[in-house]
């Protein structure tokens, strides 16, 4: 066989996949094909609602400030009074972003905290799509059904 014969196998190869009737041709038997991770159709954005409350007991006269932001842009803040909620949706991609973060100012204690990542978050609030964070003297909480705290961390 000579690179002639040779090119005209592939020429007539590449022209029968590309016939009626041939494994393949038909474009919803193709998508079908696909394995969930490979079918675009699969990746659909999830919509959460994320809410920082102020857990503080003790009634003090400071307010709890509180000032957000994701890879998307500056989200805002306010100063927080006892039971007061900072909250807001956002939408997941197929690329798991974006990633929201929070710096919570208390007296002269300063925290910043990741309010929201798609990896650790969306397990965990995937029954309610809702996140809440609570926030106490002595720590950040954090709950899927705003009763159940579990202690993330502290301020230190």
């Amino acid at each position: 066989m000579n690179d002639l014969d040779h090119s005209s196998w592939l020429i007539d190869l590449d022209w029968n996949s590309t016939q009626q009737g041939s494994p393949g041709h038909d474009p919803a038997e193709a998508q079908q094909a696909l394995a969930p991770d490979q079918n675009p159709d699969f990746f659909v954005s999830t919509r959460y609602d994320v809410s920082v409350i102020n857990g503080f007991k003790n009634n003090s006269s400071l307010p709890l400030v509180i000032w957000c932001s994701s890879s998307r842009g500056d989200m805002g803040g306010r100063a927080l009074q006892e039971g007061d909620d900072f909250s807001w949706s956002l939408e997941t991609n197929i690329w798991g972003t974006p990633l929201y973060g929070c710096t919570m100012k208390w007296d002269k204690t300063r925290k910043r905290f990741v309010a929201f990542e798609v990896g650790r978050d969306s397990g965990r609030c995937a029954l309610s799509r809702k996140c809440f964070w609570l926030v106490r003297e002595d720590g950040f909480y954090f709950g899927s059904d705003g009763v159940i705290w579990n202690k993330e961390f502290s301020w230190s």
